[in-house]
């Protein structure tokens, strides 16, 4: 599927101040295939790791055969269900609006190939 800008274009320029941002944790989030070489592992070890020191979250948006299951119970076994969330393959529209809400996007690809 080919990518369309527009879909991703804020029109309001800035994110507007949240008075409960300081409340709130920092919110990450990973978009596309759960290849391995992409590395969502890698992200949600990150989460894990920083979470210790720091509240944060982690959305994972894709999907791949058995490796969202897999991701899964890896979170599971780490005791992170509450801070990282896999919401599966969603439409570009969707995945703009979970972008738009996030602090961040984390992508730790090693290697991308489209």
């Amino acid at each position: 599927n080919a990518v369309i800008p527009e879909v991703w274009i804020n029109d309001s320029g800035s994110k507007a101040v949240d008075a409960n941002a300081a409340k709130k944790p920092f919110e990450l989030i990973f978009i596309g295939r759960l290849e391995p070489w992409k590395g969502p592992e890698w992200a949600i070890e990150a989460v894990v790791r920083a979470s210790q020191k720091v509240e944060c979250t982690l959305t994972v948006i894709g999907d791949l055969r058995n490796e969202r299951q897999r991701l899964e119970e890896r979170v599971s076994r780490l005791g992170a269900t509450s801070r990282i969330k896999f919401l599966g393959w969603l439409s570009q529209e969707q995945c703009a609006e979970h972008l738009s809400k996030a602090d961040a996007m984390i992508f730790p690809s090693v290697l991308d190939l489209g």
